[in-house]
């Protein structure tokens, strides 16, 4: 996560930035953002979303069709539970 926004830092000529969040769609994806207490948003459905969730995933959303939605879902996003 960590060389992911490095390398974004200067792919896009930005030093800084208000809000990073953490995306995944596996529980190990959950732990990092837990570790590094970052925000993250769940990418998932059905049983996938629900394994998510118990890992301490707040928001989870299904795909990204609703744009307006998931910016929402960004702007909201928390640091996962410790379970």
């Amino acid at each position: 996560m960590q060389a992911a926004v490095e390398r974004a830092k200067e792919q896009y000529d930005q030093y800084h930035f208000d809000r990073i969040v953490c995306v995944g769609d596996a529980v190990w994806d959950v732990r990092t953002a837990l570790r590094l207490e970052l925000p993250f948003v769940g990418l998932a459905a059905g049983t996938r979303a629900g394994l998510l969730h118990d890992a301490g995933a707040s928001t989870i959303i299904e795909d990204f069709v609703d744009l307006e939605h998931c910016m929402q879902c960004f702007e909201r996003a928390a640091i996962p539970i410790g379970t």
